[in-house]
This record gives C-alpha cells, sequence and structure tokens, in this order.
C-alpha cells in the first residue's frame, strides 16, 4: 500500500504542509486550510483524517490541479509521524505542541517527543519546521533542520501575538512577523487559539500568501463540532 500511495504522490507536486501535536492540530489545519485556499488551489479534508491508512484515502483524491496540499497528522503511536510524513512528504512540518495526551501508547514523554519530531523525517531539502516555542518541550528542542519558531510571550521569536484582547465573538489581536505587525481575529476563544493561528499565519507567510489574505481566511474559521460555536438562545 506504500508503495501504491509513495507513486502517487510522486505524480503531482503541490506545496504540502503536515501538522502535528498533542492538542491543536485540527484547529490549526482548519484555520491554515482556509488561509491557503485564499491563494491556492488545496487539497484537504474536514475532520481529523491523520493516520497512514486514513492520510493514503486523502491522497488519492490528488490531482494535477491542487496547488497545495494540507494534512493533519497523528503522532499518537510509536512511528506514526515517520510514516506519514514519508507518505506526504512536506514542504513545511507544523507542531502544535507536545504534551502528555498519547503517553499510554507511547510510555514516556520522551517517546512522545521523539514521535511529534518524527514529522521532519519526509521533509523535503530545504524544506521549513514550524514549532510552538512557548510548549516547553518544543522550546528545548534543537533540530537540525530550518526552525522557525512562535509565541505568545517570546519577542526574540519569528511570530509573535501582542494585545491580545477577548471580544464578544472572538480574540483580536496583532501578529508580529518579520514583514511587519498585522491586526487580525478569529472567532474563537483561548489564548490557546491565538497560538494555533499564529501557526497558521506562519505557515502561510513561509509558503508565500500575503499576510492580508492570511488573516481573511483564517478569520473565517469555525469548528464543525459545537465546540466553541457561539449559539444565540
Amino acid at each position: 500500500n506504500n508503495a501504491i500511495i509513495g507513486g502517487i504522490r510522486r505524480r503531482y507536486a503541490p506545496l504540502t504542509v503536515a501538522i502535528t501535536g498533542t492538542a491543536g492540530k485540527t484547529t490549526t489545519k482548519g484555520m491554515m486550510s482556509l488561509a491557503f485556499e485564499r491563494q491556492f488551489r488545496t487539497l484537504h479534508v474536514d475532520g481529523n483524517s491523520n493516520t497512514p491508512r486514513t492520510i493514503s484515502l486523502v491522497l488519492q483524491h490528488m490531482t494535477a490541479d491542487d496547488e497545495a496540499y494540507v494534512q493533519e497528522v497523528s503522532g499518537g503511536a510509536p512511528g506514526t509521524a515517520s510514516t506519514a510524513s514519508k507518505m506526504i512528504a512536506p514542504d513545511i512540518c507544523v507542531i502544535t505542541s507536545i504534551g502528555e495526551g498519547h503517553l499510554s501508547r507511547m510510555g514516556t514523554i520522551e517517546n512522545v517527543i521523539r514521535g511529534k519530531m518524527q514529522i521532519t523525517d519526509g521533509l523535503k531539502p530545504g524544506g521549513v519546521l514550524i514549532v510552538n516555542d512557548d510548549n516547553e518541550y518544543l522550546h528545548a528542542q534543537t533540530p537540525d533542520v530550518t526552525t522557525i519558531r512562535y509565541s505568545l510571550s517570546n519577542p526574540d521569536c519569528d511570530y509573535r501575538a501582542r494585545n491580545i484582547r477577548g471580544t464578544d465573538r472572538g480574540v483580536e489581536f496583532e501578529i508580529v512577523s518579520p514583514d511587519g505587525v498585522f491586526d487580525a481575529s478569529i472567532a474563537l476563544r483561548g489564548n490557546h487559539n491565538v497560538s494555533n493561528a499564529l501557526a497558521a499565519f506562519a505557515a502561510g507567510h513561509v509558503a508565500g500568501i500575503p499576510a492580508h489574505r492570511i488573516i481573511a481566511g483564517m478569520s473565517r474559521y469555525r469548528p464543525s463540532s459545537d465546540r466553541q460555536n457561539i449559539i444565540d438562545v
């Protein structure tokens, strides 16, 4: 099966992003997909089809018309992220967080860290890894690939958020990037979702999407379930 899927993947060359993390990957993928659609014809699926088996089903939908491909990747079992990364062959990898959510299958936090970092195993030469510097485990990593960091607090990171303020419908904030400062808003609550938006913005920026298109795409994201959706009664 891997040989067949690899053959399908090698037929096409969309700009590809792989997203993993203990938490936040589905939300980040959702915001990122909407941002990428503002610039590219983008292949992605709703929900979290993030195992090698379900990723292989997604890849079978790839065509020559796809200019970008955004894929969530599970790292909850040994070798899963590595296998998926080699199938996907990403140009950009994103790790939103590392925590204790997968200890039951991974055994130790060191194994969780190792498993998540394997998202880069299929990274194309010259590719970029984007990590959440606010996460203590990611902050301590020094991978041997080009690494971009984002943060809500560390001024030395490549991308950061400031002036975060809650509203009736979500959160407003400023994104500080290498190209300047941009106003942004998302229809989600909580600083953790600001962090997810920063990850999506960083990936879009690395992909060459203008800031205003990334922000417009992210602002349209709504969770597909009841989680964090505002319902008037």
